[in-house]
């Protein structure tokens, strides 16, 4: 049972960290700068992570995992208000900017699958606790599509904005996003397609 070999654990979390402390000091770091900070083999890497892009989007979903983990789930629809979502997005803006070397360099070197990673988690919490669950129904594909789309457009919105060269505080930038979610549900219906 390899995957629940401690020492394979182990080599996993060290590989994280010494990607996630070259990542934080701005830097793209080789398979090689990894291996070394971690003290650990090349073909040890690869028993892990396809390529490098695989190594930094699991170190940014780790990290973003531990942030998400931090932030509340409301018990009922009525708790999530539009300032619940306000002081979620400020707490995930605010880690974010924190981390602007980190998740400026892992979206630089192209790992989408931190991008869909974090387009997943929106897209659930839109649907499952935000004042607007109750117009993306988990039943219905088209709700779950245009959650998805919604999602993705913040995420891009929120990429350009780390890579700023001065970007506005996380405060201010969670007022904008919040701002486009509610005008995306606040647009009128789409008008009804017709064929000649």
């Amino acid at each position: 049972m390899a995957e629940n070999d401690p020492r394979r654990a182990r080599s996993r979390t060290v590989l994280l960290e010494a990607t996630s402390a070259h990542l934080d000091a701005g830097t793209a770091p080789s398979i090689t700068e990894i291996t070394t900070s971690a003290g650990v083999s090349r073909p040890t890497f690869y028993q892990h992570f396809g390529d490098l892009a695989a190594a930094y989007a699991a170190a940014a979903v780790e990290r973003m995992n531990g942030q998400f983990a931090l932030i509340r789930v409301p018990e009922n629809s009525a708790d999530a208000d539009e300032a619940f979502l306000l002081d979620t997005l400020t707490q995930l803006l605010s880690h974010q900017l924190h981390h602007r070397n980190f998740y400026t360099t892992v979206i630089q070197t192209g790992a989408d699958a931190f991008s869909e990673s974090v387009v997943a988690f929106l897209a659930n919490r839109l649907a499952t606790a935000s004042p607007f669950a109750s117009q993306l129904r988990h039943d219905d594909e088209t709700a779950r599509d245009q959650a998805t789309a919604l999602a993705a457009g913040v995420v891009w919105l929120i990429h350009r904005w780390l890579e700023e060269t001065d970007p506005r505080p996380a405060p201010a930038m969670a007022r904008r996003v919040l701002g486009v979610i509610t005008s995306f549900f606040n647009a009128a219906p789409a008008p009804t397609l017709t064929t000649h």
